[in-house]
Order: structure tokens, then C-alpha cells, then sequence
């Protein structure tokens, strides 16, 4: 969910704009959703949401999850860059981390091998059914 999905507040669901899915919303969400009443995800204000999981039995290593947008111009990449690796330095050690890259096409890298570096891309001009993923 995010600011750019389409919401029916009559029927407490909401449209996918990447896969075009409609989903209905959870519980806790639908009896107070209004269009007055946003949750922070459909607030352009709020590009970074922080959830706190419930208190679990097996303790987890931490995932961090980045997605960058390339189509930016090189001075505004070049500060991005310096950003990410500011940030990279706050992640703990044993936690797992993803990279997602988009402009044109978007890639999936593969961080855990330095030696070889991996990538599943995806062009933007092609549509992809969901297994297909």
C-alpha cells in the first residue's frame, strides 16, 4: 500500500498500482479508514514507514530492504550514493539486506557474492504476471 493506490472506502479496498491486485484491508484498518482518517501508508508525506512487529518467541535477524531510484540526475545520485553508504554503516552485522534498483528496468541484486555479482533484471516496458516474479 502507498500513497498512490487507488482506495475504496466504501468497500474498505484498495488497488495495487504496480500489480493492479485488489485488496481488501485488514481488519484493524477497515473499521477506522475513512477518507479523513489515512492510515500513514496512503500519506504522500510519509515515503518511510517503520512497523513494530509483535513480541515473537524466536529472536530474528533484522532485514533491511533498499530501493533506490537510478532515474535521478548524476549530482542527486551522487548524494544518494553517499546516503546509502552513511547508512549502511548503521546496519548490524549479522542482518540480511536487499537491494532493488529501478529506472528503465528494474534489477534485484544479489549482495552475498562479492566475487561475482548477481542480478535478476526486469524490463519496465514488459508485463510480468506475479509467478512469473
Amino acid at each position: 500500500m502507498n500513497p498512490y493506490a487507488e482506495v475504496d472506502f466504501r468497500y474498505k479496498t484498495w488497488n495495487c498500482p504496480i500489480c493492479l491486485n485488489k485488496n481488501s484491508f485488514p481488519s484493524h484498518y477497515a473499521q477506522h479508514i475513512s477518507q479523513t482518517q489515512l492510515p500513514a501508508e496512503l500519506m504522500a508525506d510519509y515515503t518511510t514507514i517503520e512497523y513494530i512487529l509483535p513480541q515473537q518467541t524466536a529472536i530474528q535477524k533484522p532485514i533491511f530492504l533498499l530501493l533506490v531510484d537510478t532515474s535521478l540526475p548524476s549530482e542527486e545520485l551522487a548524494e544518494l550514493k553517499d546516503s546509502l553508504q552513511q547508512s549502511i554503516q548503521f546496519i548490524p552485522a549479522d542482518a540480511h539486506v536487499g537491494l532493488i534498483t529501478y529506472g528503465k528496468m528494474a534489477f534485484v541484486h544479489e549482495l552475498g557474492f562479492s566475487d561475482c555479482p548477481r542480478a535478476y533484471v526486469f524490463r519496465g516496458d514488459k508485463d510480468l504476471t506475479p509467478k512469473e516474479v
